[in-house]
């Protein structure tokens, strides 16, 4: 069921954005430039379509598509250009009969007909993640001490054009501050780390958006990574697109987190008026 919802909210999009041969030429029935109404426009979506509707979208959610797409196509700096050619990475940890021998290509590879929920796929429609940097795609599996990961290395076998979620999020730019706001909340939510533990519900808002951006003719999208300094998650809608290098085995010598506390907030305690002052005589 999770997936006819999404196939019926790209059907009902198609209503009113007539999706062309590539994102550049992406046609929209409107005239009207599109802005977001709010600082809070991706969290007033993501409330919608967790606790009300999720195959069909509102006005207000066509609208916050509308301006996702019109702000992207109008900053140059949100379309990422990965060439051919690009060196990717990707990790699987190793379950108990693994053994410390490299994992297969099959067994790095999402399955084409079981794959499981993810921040940009539903389950059942597979999408590759891979990882500009190698250490930070193995913390992204989250292994634990003495445990082994494969770290497999892909080529990427033709151009991409992938929205950048992350140009945002790395400094203050000289764009609508408005706009700042709603990317750079966008790139939160793509970059929350995702368990099999989690509500499902949690990741309908940016599984929707990936279908967004796909149907808009956009290769996949880029995010910045929650487990990593240096490394950016990379989600690509088409696996053929990525091949098969070799992997390598990694055995986890040593994690280091880092904690900071929090100081307490008090509550205020509103203070009482003065009492009036007494007449004098």
């Amino acid at each position: 069921m999770r997936r006819s919802f999404l196939i019926l909210t790209v059907l009902s999009i198609s209503a009113w954005a007539q999706p062309a041969s590539g994102p550049t030429n992406h046609v929209r029935t409107s005239n009207l430039m599109s802005t977001f109404r709010s600082f809070k426009e991706y969290r007033i979506f993501a409330d919608f379509v967790r606790q009300k509707y999720r195959s069909v979208p509102n006005q207000r959610s066509r609208q916050f598509f509308d301006a996702l797409l019109e702000t992207s196509r109008n900053n140059p700096n949100r379309i990422y250009e990965l060439p051919k050619g690009a060196q990717l990475w990707r990790a699987q940890k190793h379950k108990p009969l693994d053994g410390q021998r490299p994992l297969s290509s099959k067994r790095m590879r999402p399955l084409p007909d079981r794959a499981t929920e993810g921040r940009c796929n539903p389950k059942g429609i597979p999408c590759l993640y891979l990882n500009i940097d190698p250490e930070t795609a193995m913390s992204e599996v989250r292994p634990w001490m003495g445990s082994f990961v494969s770290l497999a290395n892909f080529d990427i076998l033709r151009d991409l054009r992938l929205i950048d979620c992350a140009y945002d999020a790395e400094i203050v730019r000289t764009i609508p501050e408005q706009e700042h706001s709603v990317w750079t909340e966008l790139n939160i939510a793509f970059s929350e780390p995702a368990d099999r533990n989690d509500d499902v519900a949690d990741y309908a808002p940016t599984q929707i958006l990936a279908e967004i951006f796909r149907e808009a003719g956009y290769d996949g999208i880029m995010y910045a990574s929650r487990l990593g300094d240096r490394g950016m998650n990379l989600a690509l809608f088409d696996l053929s697109v990525a091949k098969f290098l070799s992997s390598t085995v990694y055995r986890v010598e040593k994690l280091h987190y880092k904690f900071t506390p929090v100081p307490e907030v008090k509550p205020t305690v509103p203070q009482s008026p003065p009492p009036p002052a007494h007449p004098t005589a």
